[in-house]
């Protein structure tokens, strides 16, 4: 019996001993994956870290110069994060002090991450229940405000921790300091000490006293909270408990600290360092350009988001700016004064050339004062009847000649037989002929004979050129995909004027969209250069040549009859065509077309969608704007030889009816014309319809 109880429990010795090291083997296995994942972590977050040019930690903060294509200054971006840099030597010891005791005590003892204050920060949060203290160190603040590392998540801040470490690799703990406290932003629009000095106590950072450096030390934390503008009581709070921290780390002594905490820094008015502000640097002003600049520039070189001291050389041409804003503001006006009721009006045109898709003007507004919003870029609306030069120079490549008939007539099921919906179109003249030229139709804007013509072209033809132009989806999409849907052939389908603008340009260039831009290239400080634009590529050639010249000369015609209309002439018209669009309901007015050598897109309407005041069609509401715009651009200089045509054009006797080549019968019957046709698209086949 003694025996088996030895055997039993020596048995169960035995296996427990295999159960603990068992567990100690999974132990250190997962001890050693954990390891290979954190070094995994470290090593990718240490690449991202390696994106960002250390060099910048150390640039004075400086705003950006944005220059036109003349080499005129448009104005400045990156102003928010410009102070008033200084030396060490030229801030007060004391200020010193007070910012690393209040920030980070142990500034002067880790190497860019205080493991210590960590634990700390994460068990008095875990006791609060709640962020009630950050682990943040001076030198990781230095990299979330050097690289503009924005949002409180686990990505930021592990890149943040090591984009520290590399700050501390490269640089010693003193200038560590000098570049945060330069760049440190302390409310009502102060960045770093200097002009925190200034602002609130009209001096130099190297003049002030212990409890001003205390005062300005304690507003880092909240600055728009604690600033003393806005609540002196609490900013006594903050300095009072910097200097009581100062005590506690032996930077000053009990005789210092009761001494100060009992005084009361004299602060003076947010008015008078308001006035300083706007007299001594350089403001940002509202500007459609700029902010397109900035948000490019982002996009481009992130690496440099918000650093400053960069030349952004563009593609924009002020004057032409200039003055496309003052005509939309004068055009729009006067409309309101004349059809009053209904939203205010906004407008948004983009002007290109055409040959390179560089953007030379761009008015996302009214005013960009008032609304920042850039409707030239950002919106995306129906663009009505600006489409049918697309799905005609889609019918063209199908056999459809201008000078043929196309039927005008009301639209029936029969003429859509894919379409199982009830669907008939109108003509806003409500007139509806049997039989008439397809230019005609265009240059009337016959809805009917769009339709007919996109359906002679094919659905799927005129579908796929709109999304080689740059178009977004038609009204008919969904979230699964698009519906098709013949309205299509009227515009039911989203644009924007700068993408309105590249799709018409194509017409200049033989049928390719060129891609939009307007940086050429950024220099920074030193001149280096860190960005240039590479040659313009082709973003589509979803036009043959041939019938891009074809619907070129169409244009043309189409712009002539426009004119007529509106009674408006110049002398540098000579070489203008486009075409108008106006949406259900008065909704949204559009012009676009080409000079020689721009195309230019104008958008009409108010941001709630809601019908404008007044039959707002798009020849009488987007077409002045339009052609004041591109008659300034001509008298600027932005004329050149038209475009010629890309292959041999010869006169061709053709019949209306069949489209083929006319014949005596034809004739006979009144149904011959000449046109201008390129080679290529000469029909081979006389007309042998019975007369």
């Amino acid at each position: 019996m003694d025996q088996e109880f030895e055997e039993d429990v020596e048995g169960r010795g035995s296996l427990r001993r295999r159960i603990l090291r068992w567990f100690l083997k999974v132990c250190v296995i997962c001890a050693v994956l954990s390891g290979l994942v954190a070094a995994g972590v470290l090593a990718y977050y240490d690449k991202l870290a390696d994106d960002f040019d250390i060099v910048e930690v150390g640039r004075t903060p400086s705003p950006s110069s944005v220059l036109d294509a003349r080499g005129d200054l448009i104005g400045y971006i990156h102003t928010t994060n410009v102070g008033l840099p200084v030396e060490a030597s030229q801030m007060a010891d004391v200020l010193k002090q007070a910012v690393v005791a209040r920030e980070d005590s142990r500034f002067y003892r880790h190497r860019g991450v205080d493991y210590r204050g960590v634990l700390r920060a994460w068990v008095r949060n875990a006791q609060a229940g709640r962020y009630a203290e950050g682990a943040s160190t001076i030198t990781m603040q230095l990299a979330r405000m050097s690289f503009q590392l924005k949002g409180k998540t686990l990505h930021r801040k592990v890149l943040e921790c090591r984009i520290a470490r590399k700050i501390e690799r490269n640089f010693t703990k003193d200038e560590i300091l000098t570049f945060y406290m330069n760049r440190v932003f302390l409310g009502t629009g102060m960045k770093g000490v200097e002009q925190a000095a200034k602002g609130y106590f009209g001096k130099a950072a190297a003049d002030l006293s212990l409890p001003e450096a205390a005062m300005i030390a304690g507003i880092i934390r909240a600055p728009n909270g604690f600033s003393p503008f806005r609540n002196e009581e609490r900013a006594l709070r903050e300095m009072r408990m910097t200097l009581q921290r100062m005590q506690e780390l032996g930077m000053i002594s009990d005789e210092s600290a009761a001494t100060a905490v009992e005084q009361r820094p004299a602060v003076q008015s947010e008015e008078l360092w308001r006035a300083w502000l706007r007299d001594r640097t350089k403001q940002r002003r509202a500007s459609y350009l700029l902010t397109a600049v900035e948000l490019e520039l982002d996009r481009v070189l992130p690496s440099r988001r918000g650093s400053g001291g960069l030349t952004i050389h563009t593609s924009f041409d002020l004057a032409l700016q200039n003055d496309v804003q003052s005509i939309v503001r004068e055009e729009l006006s006067e409309w309101e004064e004349n059809n009053t009721g209904g939203p205010a009006l906004e407008s948004g045109i983009a002007v290109t050339e055409a040959s390179t898709g560089a953007i030379r003007a761009l008015v996302g507004g009214r005013d960009p004062s008032r609304s920042s919003f850039n409707r030239a870029t950002s919106i995306d609306r129906s663009i009505g009847s600006v489409v049918k030069p697309f799905v005609y120079v889609a019918a063209l490549a199908s056999g459809l000649l201008p000078g043929t008939h196309v039927s005008g007539s009301e639209i029936s099921s029969d003429d859509i037989p894919w379409f199982a919906g009830e669907w008939s179109p109108v003509n806003s003249d409500n007139q509806y002929p049997s039989l008439v030229p397809a230019i005609e139709g265009l240059t009337e804007s016959k809805n009917t004979v769009a339709v007919r013509v996109g359906e002679a072209a094919g659905y799927e033809r005129v579908r796929g050129i709109l999304d080689a132009m740059g178009f977004g989806r038609s009204d008919s999409s969904s979230g699964e995909g698009e519906t098709r849907h013949p309205s299509l052939y009227l515009g039911a389908i989203g644009g924007s004027p700068l993408a309105t603008a590249a799709a018409y340009g194509s017409f200049l260039t033989d049928g390719g969209r060129q891609e939009s831009y307007f940086i050429e290239k950024v220099v920074d400080a030193d001149d280096a250069l860190l960005m240039t634009r590479q040659e313009s590529l082709l973003a589509a050639q979803a036009l043959r040549a041939p019938e891009t010249w074809m619907m070129r000369q169409s244009l043309l015609s189409v712009y002539r009859s426009q004119v007529e209309t509106s009674g408006l002439s110049s002398e540098h018209d000579r070489w203008f065509g486009g075409k108008s669009g106006t949406t259900n309901d008065f909704r949204d007015a559009w012009y676009a077309g080409f000079s020689e050598r721009l195309s230019c897109a104008v958008w009409v309407g108010n941001d709630e969608g809601e019908p404008i005041a007044g039959p707002a069609y798009g020849g009488r509401l987007a077409f002045p704007i339009w052609f004041r715009s591109m008659t300034r651009a001509s008298e600027l200089g932005y004329v050149s030889d038209p475009p010629q045509s890309p292959e041999n054009s010869l006169p061709v006797k053709l019949c209306r009816e069949s489209g083929n080549l006319a014949t005596a019968a034809c004739e006979a019957a009144g149904l011959s014309y000449i046109e201008m046709v390129p080679e290529s698209l000469i029909p081979r086949e006389l007309c042998r319809t019975k007369k």
